[in-house]
């Protein structure tokens, strides 16, 4: 080897070496943006609703969390050398339990909107849609929105149900019945509600109804080409805990940018709705 190349390899490494400290500083510094009171007690609480796979529910012994959010949220926690402590609630009551502080940040599956930055900070982590899903062999023959006028169809309150109530009113603004809409506290219970005839469609989550789909092919169908309301899901936090979604925002780039992030989406499926930044409040 000559004498350029040997200088050459040396530059390279300590290029190499800059690069790597300039990138485990940046790390560090990720770590350093957590509130004082959380690194003290060295855990972030995670209010979220287990159910909605493959969002987040329990493996068979009802006790272990599985999902890919928790393991983007572990793998998040681990850059900021924080711990998650995860606890659950129905939908319905976890924007209380955040203002209450019973949580410090939201993770199921949260839509980031225009309504929901006015009272929260929300860090954006993947895309996400609404569609429905129904019995096996589609006897209600059920192809489009239009189509589900005057159904009857199950959602989830104060998610779904909104989505639902919009394709009931624009069924009304063109001459057409109305849906009879079902509320429930979670998918499974309106899983039910179809098993029984009770209801003719469940709206659900996209990527939640094709798990269901998945797990059940004898059983269920979905509309996967109808997707309601598309956009961005986020962590939702208190909207002045700024310092804290800064951080969550430069783990969740950091795993993006080193490939750990698509491992776990390709994982559970997801990788279609897979974002390339994250962002703060970034649905328009």
């Amino acid at each position: 080897m000559t004498a350029f190349s040997n200088r050459t390899l040396k530059m390279s490494m300590a290029v190499a070496t800059l690069v790597s400290g300039t990138a485990f500083s940046a790390l560090a510094d990720n770590a350093l943006k957590v509130p004082a009171a959380l690194k003290d007690k060295g855990s972030v609480t995670i209010g979220t609703s287990v159910g909605y796979p493959p969002y987040v529910f329990y493996d068979t012994d009802g006790k272990t969390l599985l999902g890919y959010e928790p393991e983007l949220h572990d793998l998040w926690t681990s850059k900021l050398k924080i711990k998650g402590n995860w606890k659950s609630a129905d939908w319905a009551s976890l924007f209380s339990g955040l203002q209450s502080q019973r949580y410090d940040v939201l993770m199921v599956g949260i839509k980031d909107t225009k309504e929901r930055q006015e009272k929260y900070t929300i860090v954006d982590y993947a895309m996400d849609g609404w569609t429905v899903l129904y019995a096996k062999g589609n006897s209600k023959g059920i192809n489009s929105a239009d189509s589900l006028c005057g159904l009857k169809v199950a959602a989830v309150a104060q998610t779904s149900e909104t989505n639902m109530k919009s394709v009931s009113a624009d069924c009304e603004n063109k001459g057409k019945k109305p849906l009879s809409i079902s509320v429930f506290n979670a998918d499974t219970q309106g899983l039910l509600a179809l098993s029984s005839g009770r209801v003719d469609a469940v709206s659900v989550q996209t990527p939640s109804g094709a798990y269901y789909v998945k797990q059940n092919p004898d059983k269920y169908e979905l509309l996967d080409r109808l997707n309601l309301a598309p956009g961005l899901v986020g962590i939702v936090l208190p909207k002045e805990q700024t310092e804290l979604a800064e951080a969550y925002q430069a783990a969740i780039q950091s795993s993006i940018d080193d490939g750990s992030y698509a491992k776990i989406m390709d994982k559970w499926g997801m990788t279609s709705l897979a974002i390339k930044k994250a962002s703060i409040n970034g649905q328009k």
